[in-house]
């Protein structure tokens, strides 16, 4: 146990006023609060709490008297702790307590600074890669703690240190958890959980940094957060913990997409035990959409059979969300259908083509780009592909039709705000350039070597090898057309 988090314990058990209401959160807290710059000597521990607690309980206008009297015990290790039950207090509300160790803190810290600054520096010797990993979780636990309710602040977090957020990030997440389970305090497990269901999140939506790496790590703190946590327990938690794991393995990069979409489908059934229509309408219809969205990219079992499912899953959704009550989420369901129709296998190809440009232009209808922007680009370029695709109508201004809608999706996924989504379109357009009739075909082919080149910046081999390997054989073929 780190030390300053083995001194606040003994200062609990001095009774230094920490409230009862804290006591339930002093575990989660105090772990997540590490010196670092040094290590703390844990055997100047007892004097430093002998002394703070005197510090507490005598009257503030003896506090020098009482630091004359102990110089020997000021030094970064007491100012650390100070510092420390400072926020611990803070956060129980008291105050006075908070603000007198925190000044006292700030005024001791002058004069040591004075000393021998590279001798503080060096107190605790070198520290490890696994030390700066695990000073970002701590910042974040830390951040999520004091903004429960502020996700542009963890997010500024990410931000600040997304360098550190790769695949080495994910298995320290996993490493300091299971040093923190104790089968004893299930209740103390489950509130960790939580907090780590919650960063999880934040991991998946964060569109900066490597996107599998952010995957990964989301899918380390979710499955940590499902070990400590059953549906007999705490059934709604764990139900949406298993939709969310779910979600980050349909759309995981690392691993085989056979085995991660199979494991998607089997969170979202296990959500759905619990999240039943009847008891939580919205959260079964919300699984459901996820289920079928997993069911309509499956790789294993019969493609036909799967597409059916989704469709089922897409169908079962309206019974909750009408147009009346739930518009956004309306639109959303029509919009993943229309996929599901645009590579259905069964019935007529004209006809799933047509239905599935029905299905986007009423999802259009409420994915406005004023309103709505990232879900009116991501609908009007679904509506690009069944466009590309489609067989009624002159081929010439189908083709056309398709360009159109992906140029104006791309003017809201930039490489900037969405790298992966404006890989796949600049994909599609050179697919569609490659195929259009109208203009000249020099020029067309020369158009969509651009594309796919652009496409390329994004598809690297390491990020993204099976969409690198797609697109370079495009390019291949279109270079071919040109010469």
């Amino acid at each position: 146990m780190l030390a300053i988090a083995r001194a606040a314990s003994l200062c609990l058990s001095l009774k230094v006023g920490l409230t009862t209401q804290f006591m339930n959160l002093e575990w989660v807290t105090i772990e997540i609060t590490r010196s670092v710059s040094f290590t703390m000597n844990e055997q100047r521990i007892p004097a430093y709490l002998t002394l703070i607690q005197k510090l507490l309980t005598s009257p503030r206008t003896q506090a020098d008297e009482i630091i004359n009297q102990h110089l020997e015990l000021i030094d970064p290790g007491f100012l650390q702790l100070c510092q420390t039950l400072a926020e611990q207090f803070q956060e129980a509300g008291e105050e006075d307590r908070a603000s007198f160790l925190l000044n006292l803190a700030q005024q001791l810290g002058g004069g040591i600074q004075g000393q021998d600054e590279g001798a503080v520096a060096n107190v605790g010797g070198s520290r490890s890669p696994e030390d700066e990993y695990l000073d970002v979780l701590m910042a974040l636990l830390k951040t999520k703690l004091e903004n429960p309710n502020n996700p542009q602040a963890i997010e500024a977090v990410l931000v600040q240190y997304q360098d550190k957020l790769d695949l080495k990030f994910a298995e320290v997440v996993k490493e300091w958890f299971q040093s923190k389970i104790d089968p004893n305090y299930p209740e103390r497990n489950e509130a960790v959980g939580v907090i780590l269901n919650n960063l999880a999140i934040a991991f998946y939506q964060f569109p900066l940094g490597t996107r599998s790496h952010n995957i990964e790590i989301a899918v380390a703190c979710y499955e940590c957060a499902l070990s400590v946590s059953t549906q007999a327990t705490v059934p709604e938690q764990w139900a949406a913990t298993q939709n969310n794991l779910g979600s980050a393995y349909q759309d995981r990069i690392q691993g085989d997409k056979s085995e991660n979409l199979e494991a998607a489908i089997a969170c979202y059934k296990a959500a759905l035990q619990v999240y039943t229509q009847e008891d939580y309408p919205l959260d079964w219809a919300m699984t459901h959409n996820n289920l079928g969205n997993s069911y309509n990219i499956r790789v294993q079992g019969d493609p036909a059979q799967n597409v059916e499912a989704a469709i089922g899953c897409y169908i079962a959704a309206f019974e909750v969300y009408i147009l009346e009550d739930f518009p956004q989420h309306w639109a959303m369901t029509h919009n993943n259908l229309g996929n599901t129709y645009r590579d259905r296998t069964q019935g007529d190809p004209s006809e799933n083509i047509e239905q599935a440009i029905s299905c986007y232009q009423n999802a259009l209808q409420i994915r406005t780009r004023e309103t709505f922007p990232p879900d009116w680009a991501t609908t009007t370029s679904n509506l690009g592909e069944a466009y590309y695709k489609r067989v009624q109508g002159e081929k010439s201004d189908n083709i056309d039709q398709a360009i159109s809608c992906y140029q104006n999706a791309l003017q809201v996924n930039t490489r900037e705000a969405y790298p992966q989504k404006w890989a796949h379109i600049n994909q599609n357009l050179g697919r569609a350039y490659c195929d259009r009739v109208k203009g000249k075909k020099t020029q067309n082919i020369k158009q969509a070597i651009s594309y796919y080149e652009s496409a390329l910046q994004v598809y690297t081999p390491d990020t993204f090898p099976e969409q690198a390997a797609i697109t370079q054989n495009y390019l291949e073929e279109a270079k071919q057309q040109k010469s």
